[in-house]
């Protein structure tokens, strides 16, 4: 698609939200071969939509809700999963109560009990290890979200 201003092709990567995915490239061609450096590698984007897709269903599996929309961003050794509409009915009702700090301790606890879990998917779509995850919940707007730092790539 051409950018009515200035008319440089804008491309839009499968499995990132629009405002990360967009990148302006003089040619398709030229985005294709920086964002995929091997034509037998899977893309960043197939891998971010592959991340998302086996978090929700883990944390599905897991509490029996999992959250209507999920994003992942790949920027070189970091993964970020944001979540939305995670919080299950009784969560919500426990935070209408007041007890959302409540809400946030549990939900913790349980990303901990996860994290083994979390970092697999990772590993296993990305194919390279975890080095560090952090997890992190806010109530209100209901979003979470799972950083993945990467072992870096040895380019020796």
């Amino acid at each position: 698609m051409r950018h009515p201003a200035n008319g440089l092709d804008w491309v839009h990567v499968v499995g990132f939200s629009p405002f990360l995915c967009l990148a302006r490239a003089s040619s398709r061609e030229g985005l294709r071969k920086a964002s995929m450096p091997d034509p037998t590698e899977r893309g960043r984007g197939e891998v971010a939509s592959a991340i998302s897709t086996r978090t929700v269903q883990a944390l599905h599996e897991r509490t029996g809700r999992g959250p209507t929309k999920a994003r992942t961003a790949i920027d070189g050794d970091c993964i970020t999963v944001v979540m939305e509409d995670t919080l299950t009915r009784s969560e919500r009702s426990l935070v209408a109560s007041g007890l959302a700090p409540k809400v946030l301790e549990t939900r913790h606890d349980f990303q901990l009990l996860m994290s083994d879990e979390l970092i697999e998917i990772v590993e296993e779509e990305t194919s390279r290890k975890v080095r560090a995850f952090m997890s992190d919940n806010h109530i209100d707007p209901d979003m979470a979200a799972e950083i993945f730092v990467l072992e870096p790539i040895d380019e020796s």
